[in-house]
């Protein structure tokens, strides 16, 4: 017994060790994964965060290169304007210099020069200027390509020089390679926003020897640029490049594309450069992490606390599970020195522990099944199902309406947009206006009013769908430009035309008081493309083609579109057509003499259908 008795003890004691080893082990190992966990998704976390960087600065890179890249070409367009009005035929010296200069000054152009084969720049307007540079540009202009270049004139001011290949006359009996054109180096800084001290990513605009072209006024990164200036040009391949300087070297003589992130006095900066067309120019985008860093670090901070919160939880629970079964062992290894009876109990106890387990995990099961179930007896809900094909339709007809704009402009261009004349109805026309424009007020909380004055010739002979593309267009933009609570109008009215009789002059009025439209503006709102360049519009979606193709049909149809617009105070569209009558069927519309009262807040709504109810017989007061 006593043999038995110590055999048992043994056991006891081996089991008791195993769990207590086990439980030692197992906490050891759920702290280091637990720990390894929080720092690698602290290091994602920065990884990220610099992808996510990287990917903002190329969208904004290559959003500034395109804008440098719109406002160069329009300039270079102007110069080559210059260039293919003001012949080189002619043999008159001066008469020809005051032509080009006259054509500069109309351009806005501050200098102009004729550029010789050996890099003389003969001044025809301004100060004498120079290119910082010049061995690039000459070669460029001698080559025949557009160049653009950074120089500085006699009184030390730099400024932006755009150069065409052009032959001139000289005064010195030669010849010229190219007409060149410039303007103060501010007209870069101002359109790229580059001067701007307190922007989250800020900008430099440098040469391949990494000399500036355009220095932003912060100055962190001056070191790296002189590094980047110092460094030996012998390293031509990438795979022999040692440092970022020398990978940023290579980017910059290879003309490509270019990302990396230096610690600056212990704080990362992400830079991002990009090449610009027309030139040997590099932009360089510099974003700090300083303000992200704090956030980064409060996230860090709070990950790794809910991590040890998560670990200490769990090892709790691991802790009470293993008293819990060690208790139970210890009960169970005390035991086999009593009877078969205590050995059937604890057998007992095992089966209910079993059956516990069992239930546990049918229930859940039970759940998922059901659940699935569920889902698939109400796949074919159709309030679902409709819900997704509105926002699919509206989606469907936004993208429908900006390629059918882009189709007609291409069929403008080309002159094969055509009008169908067919006998309309200009109520159902006006009716199916609203029907579709009612969803877009409604969903901004406008008001929408229809005025039809005295309108006796309802049919007539038209292009229905342009019509109809023409108002929209109108009503679209009245939409999209009036805040939501404004208020939009649409008025018609007739008169006699003066086609004769069988003519009808139809008057359209499309008015709004939404943010209305410069001066300017006005005067190139029919150009395609044509975008007012406001902050107050940037978020709004559209191409610049509709005013265009409403004009286009506009005129197509012989009719006139005018319009009256202050910024602020809203706009008004008057457009004028001469339809041709279509044949309506005679109706005896005459009612009894009835006494009517209209009463409405709108005196021109009340006043028309005063005057319709009275054509047809009733005394109507309003």
């Amino acid at each position: 017994m006593n043999v038995i008795a110590s055999m048992g003890n043994d056991k006891k004691n081996a089991a008791a060790r195993f769990l207590i080893y086990s439980f030692i082990g197992l906490l050891i190992f759920s702290i280091a994964v637990f720990s390894l966990l929080g720092i690698y998704m602290n290091r994602k976390s920065r990884d990220t965060i610099c992808e996510v960087g990287e990917i903002y600065m190329s969208g904004m890179n290559e959003q500034m290169s395109g804008h440098f890249e719109s406002v160069i070409e329009l300039r270079f367009s102007q110069v080559c304007g210059i260039a293919s009005v003001v012949s080189s035929d002619n043999r008159d010296k001066e008469k020809l210099y005051e032509e080009l200069v006259y054509r500069a000054q109309v351009r806005d152009f501050d200098y102009v020069a004729l550029c010789s084969a050996g890099g003389k720049l003969e001044m025809l307007y301004g100060q004498p200027i120079q290119p910082i540079n010049p061995d690039p540009f000459i070669q460029s202009l001698i080559q025949g390509e557009q160049k653009v270049a950074v120089g500085i004139d006699s009184t030390g001011n730099e400024v932006v020089l755009f150069g065409i290949e052009a032959a001139y006359p000289m005064q010195d009996g030669g010849n010229s390679i190219g007409l060149v054109a410039a303007l103060p180096l501010e007209y870069i800084t101002g359109f790229l926003s580059l001067a701007d001290e307190n922007q989250l990513m800020y900008y430099h605009i440098i040469r391949p020897d990494g000399s500036f072209v355009i220095q932003n006024p912060n100055t962190e990164l001056l070191d790296f640029f002189e590094q980047l200036q110092n460094q030996p040009a012998a390293v031509t391949d990438k795979s022999f490049a040692k440092n970022t300087i020398e990978d940023f070297g290579l980017a910059l003589r290879a003309h490509k594309e270019y990302a990396a992130i230096l610690e600056i006095n212990d704080e990362a900066r992400q830079i991002y450069g990009t090449p610009l067309p027309y030139s040997e120019w590099y932009l360089v985008a510099v974003m700090p992490y300083s303000v992200l860093s704090g956030t980064i670090d409060r996230l860090s901070s709070q990950r790794m606390v809910m991590t040890l919160l998560a670990c200490a939880s769990v090892l709790m629970i691991l802790t009470l599970i293993f008293r819990w079964y060690f208790s139970i062992t210890r009960s169970q290894l005390h035991e086999l020195e009593e009877a078969r009876q205590v050995a059937l109990e604890a057998s007992r106890a095992k089966s209910e522990f079993l059956a516990n387990m069992s239930h546990d995990i049918r229930t859940p099961m039970n759940a998922i099944v059901g659940m699935t179930a569920i889902a698939t007896a109400h796949i074919d809900d159709r309030e679902q199902v409709q819900n997704c094909l509105r926002k699919i339709t509206l989606s469907s007809k936004h993208l429908l309406g900006l390629i059918n704009d882009v189709l007609d402009m291409s069929k403008i261009e080309s002159g094969k947009l055509t009008l169908t004349t067919e006998q309309i109805s200009l109520k159902e026309v006006v009716e199916g206006i609203v029907n579709i424009m009612q969803p877009q007020v409604k969903s901004k909380k406008q008001t929408f009013d229809i005025h039809v004055e005295n309108i006796l010739t309802e049919n007539v002979w038209c292009d229905g769908v342009r019509l109809n593309q023409v108002l929209l267009n109108l009503l679209s933009n009245a939409t999209k430009y009036t805040p939501e609570g404004g208020s939009i109008q649409l008025s018609l009215s007739e008169e006699k035309s003066p086609k004769g009789e069988d003519y009808v002059r139809i008057y359209i009025k499309v008015k709004d008081n939404g943010i209305g439209m410069s001066p300017d503006f006005l005067k190139k709102i029919y150009e395609s493309y044509s975008r007012a360049d406001e902050t107050r519009i940037h978020k709004t979606e559209g191409a610049g083609l509709g005013m265009a193709i409403t004009k286009y049909i506009v005129d197509a149809m012989k009719g006139t579109i005018d319009i009256k617009s202050e910024p602020d105070k809203g706009s008004e569209f008057f457009l004028t057509f001469d339809f041709e009558k279509a044949a309506a069927v005679e109706m005896d519309m005459v009612l009894p003499s009835w006494n009517m009262l209209v009463v409405d807040d709108d005196e021109l709504l009340g006043k028309a259908a005063m005057d319709v109810l009275k054509s047809i017989g009733i005394k109507a007061e309003w």
